[in-house]
């Protein structure tokens, strides 16, 4: 069988060019995210400690309860991402001491491990646990879901158990939100609500008042891991939504 050297040569040079940009896609993620301007970015992928450290901003997080740090993580494979199995958290609560937000974005990719509790993704609250923004796995619906006390929205997407999906909640200067799962837009509301200046951040649980006399009881945590979460003061656009759920495959 006669062989072709330049055919050859051709095909090498191809797979290397696919491999080096399959490498280069794992950085494409983050540089989209930091294109956008987050004003806090935990990229989650610490291995050891208790800080779960913003990419940009000053917003430093707490891991807290102890989760499993340092597990494969959810955009592209080649990061780090912690697991949550009940109590445990990422506590932010100097995010929430900012005075202006003239709109708002909640972004993360989740693994989905149960769909027979609530759960939630990322939350503000207020200081005695009342509601505010936030993105979680509601029940009884099993859908993805945004609530601020004030409107509540719900995916078309009922997340399927071992499951990776991106979920992202806008808002916009005009006080209409809409809810993303995957890239696409799945509900659309209205609402006036944003995060306190002396509230609460969190991520994988919720802060709430059961007659709680203004001491708030940590609940409905996240169980499975939640990697890249990033929070704007602005609504992400739906193209920049795509954009990051393109760059995250």
């Amino acid at each position: 069988m006669r062989r072709h050297p330049i055919r050859i040569a051709a095909l090498v040079l191809t797979i290397l060019l696919c491999a080096g940009t399959a490498v280069a896609s794992g950085s494409s993620y983050p540089n989209a995210v930091n294109a956008s301007g987050p004003i806090a970015y935990y990229r989650l992928d610490e291995t050891s400690g208790t800080t779960a450290h913003t990419v940009s901003g000053s917003y430093n997080g707490t891991y807290t309860f102890s989760p499993n740090l340092g597990q494969t993580g959810l955009v592209h494979n080649t990061d780090q991402a912690p697991g949550f199995s009940g109590d445990d958290r990422v506590v932010a609560n100097s995010l929430s001491r900012r005075t202006s937000w003239p709109g708002l974005t909640l972004e993360a990719w989740v693994l989905v491990t149960q769909n027979t509790q609530e759960e939630h993704i990322m939350v503000f609250s207020t200081w005695d646990g009342n509601q505010a923004p936030a993105i979680l796995h509601d029940q009884p619906t099993k859908r993805f879901k945004y609530r601020d006390g004030y409107t509540t929205a719900y995916s078309t997407t009922i997340p399927q158990i071992g499951k990776v999906y991106y979920v992202v909640a806008t808002i916009d200067t005009s006080n209409h939100g809409t809810l993303y799962v995957n890239g696409q837009a799945q509900a659309h509301f209205t609402t006036k609500k944003r995060p306190l200046s002396n509230g609460l951040f969190t991520i994988g649980a919720d802060y709430d008042c059961h007659s709680c006399n203004g001491n708030p009881v940590v609940d409905t945590y996240w169980h499975g891991k939640i990697d890249e979460a990033a929070v704007y003061d602005r609504a992400l656009s739906a193209s920049e939504v795509t954009a990051h759920y393109q760059a995250g495959l």
